[in-house]
Order: C-alpha cells, then sequence, then structure tokens
C-alpha cells in the first residue's frame, strides 16, 4: 500500500492544560524514519475551520515535527501542554505531501 495515515489521529489523557496526541504512519520502507509536522491550534469562530491550521492564516498555530521510525512502529505521540482549560482545539499530522 502507499504510504500515509491509515490509522487516524486520537487524542487522550487530558489535563487543565495538556493532552496526548497521537497516530501511526504507514511508512513506504520497513525501514524509513521520518519527520512528521504536528499542528494545533485554538477555535476561533472569526477564523473558517479550514483556516486553523494554516500557519499564513492563523498566527496561533502551534507546530513542530516528531520522528517516527521502526522502533516505534512509527506511532508519534506527543505530550502536548500549556494548553487552556475548557477550550475547544483542533489539530492534525501531515507528512508534507
Amino acid at each position: 500500500c502507499s504510504p500515509g495515515f491509515y490509522h487516524g489521529v486520537a487524542s487522550g489523557d487530558p489535563l487543565e492544560d495538556a493532552v496526548i496526541l497521537w497516530t501511526r504512519y504507514t511508512p513506504e520502507s520497513a525501514d524509513d524514519v521520518l519527520e512528521l509536522e504536528y499542528r494545533i491550534a485554538e477555535v476561533d469562530s472569526d477564523i473558517p475551520l479550514d483556516d486553523h491550521l494554516d500557519p499564513s492564516k492563523n498566527k496561533d498555530v502551534r507546530y513542530g515535527l516528531v520522528v517516527v521510525e521502526p522502533e516505534s512502529d512509527w506511532v508519534a505521540k506527543l505530550d502536548v501542554t500549556g494548553l487552556k482549560s475548557r477550550t475547544h482545539y483542533v489539530f492534525a499530522f501531515t507528512d508534507g505531501d
């Protein structure tokens, strides 16, 4: 099969100011070590939903890279901290394509 995200994304273990985000990436080769980008943003009613995770349209997007590799079964797992309590967020992972 082609490389990509076939397992979706998930969140869990929420605290007042933190949450765990994770996904699994299916690589092209069993030896691949890849960097995935993650993005997370607070939901803002003044920004169209499709633009929330676009840094050129939302200055408050938080993003970074996470490495996935055979030893982790290509699972990306992040402990995102510094969140606001009782606030809705959107998040995603991308492989750059």
